[in-house]
């Protein structure tokens, strides 16, 4: 699968869908907003060992996994073990990620 058809996947489909802590990192950096050369820069690694990292070619380290939950605000036991963990933003995320276009228009058309 290329990194353009991964990207079609609905966000609640991949979070529950993401069976590696690699695959996790790139979901929680993506919500982030960053991209893997910025991640890249705040951590002082090559985009390939980040690239690496959420492909899963590479393990990364507690202290490393630690690091990247911080900058990216994400929970380390979501990105962990994959389970579950309850906070307004991803309840906000799944639901943004279920509507249909209509009502992503609509709302957008409200907060604009």
């Amino acid at each position: 699968m290329t990194r353009t058809t991964i990207a079609r996947i609905p966000l609640h489909r991949r979070i529950a869908s993401a069976s590696t802590v690699g695959a996790r990192l790139a979901i929680a950096r993506e919500l982030a907003g960053l991209t893997m050369g910025q991640t890249s820069r705040l951590l002082l690694l090559s985009v390939g060992t980040v690239s690496d990292i959420e492909s899963g070619a590479v393990p990364p380290s507690p202290v490393l996994v630690g690091k990247m939950c911080d900058y990216y605000g994400a929970h380390p036991h979501w990105v962990t073990t994959g389970e579950r963990h309850d906070t307004p933003r991803m309840r906000g995320v799944e639901r943004l990620d279920a509507m249909d276009a209509e009502d992503l228009r609509a709302l957008l058309s409200v907060i604009a």
